[in-house]
């Protein structure tokens, strides 16, 4: 990997530690919100928060002239402040029937959840590294600055999550992301010097491969079974209302 691009890479990812502790708090706050049917008030936080992105982004890279950190300078700020908002609503009283503070309930059945949570951290992560890992490698073709653009310019994301699958959809992005992608990509791009197109298409193989898993589980499963198991789960948290 080039100086230019290690330096660049080592100042940008700086930046963006606190843009991803933000997704903690976003993502748990927008489906607190969906949940108790409050999806307008997570629209109104989304675009009050991209109307100041696009405000400061302007001050600080066209006024200020200061450049991607100033770009990023403005994610930072905005993002954040959708956070407040989100917290100064949920906190301040206006979801008085489901906030009414912490009760012994809310630690119920955790073990649940937590295995929920380390499964959904993994499956997520495992497509976080396998593009990680793509870019990383990209770093030592040809052109390294150019190769390394192309990736993150066109790059997509997405995963299937079903009900309750996230540790089976884990263990399918392992089996294509990294056994097969990655080897796959390295492979077209270093021995049979494809460089760019090699990498992209061992990408685009895994992907595919993992889109195919996933439409093959979601076909072959009995749904009647899973809205039986949803209903049962439901129930187990089903807690009394303390007004009757």
């Amino acid at each position: 990997m080039s100086k230019e691009v290690a330096i660049a890479a080592r100042n940008v990812s700086l930046w963006f530690i606190p843009i991803l502790y933000c997704y903690v708090f976003i993502l748990t706050i927008q489906m607190y919100l969906q949940a108790q049917l409050k999806s307008m008030i997570v629209g109104w936080l989304s675009a009050s928060s991209f109307v100041l992105h696009v405000l400061l982004s302007w001050i600080f890279v066209t006024k200020l002239y200061l450049g991607v950190p100033g770009a990023l300078g403005a994610m930072i700020i905005s993002m954040w402040l959708m956070v407040i908002g989100g917290l100064v609503y949920i906190l301040g009283g206006w979801c008085p029937k489901t906030r009414k503070g912490f009760i012994d309930a809310a630690f119920t059945n955790l073990l649940p959840v937590v295995k929920l949570s380390i499964s959904s951290g993994f499956m997520l992560n495992l497509e976080l590294w396998y593009y990680a890992i793509v870019l990383l490698l990209a770093g030592y073709l040809k052109n390294a600055s150019v190769a390394i653009s192309t990736f993150s310019i066109c790059m997509c994301a997405g995963v299937a999550v079903g009900a309750g699958w996230q540790s089976l959809v884990a263990l399918v992005n392992l089996g294509c992301y990294n056994v097969i992608g990655v080897p796959f990509g390295a492979l077209l791009a270093y021995v049979a010097d494809l460089s760019v197109r090699g990498m992209w298409i061992g990408m685009l193989c895994g992907v595919g491969i993992q889109t195919l898993a996933l439409i093959c589980i979601t076909w072959r499963t009995n749904w009647d079974a899973e809205v039986e198991k949803a209903s049962e789960r439901l129930g187990k948290w089903f807690l009394e209302s303390s007004e009757h």
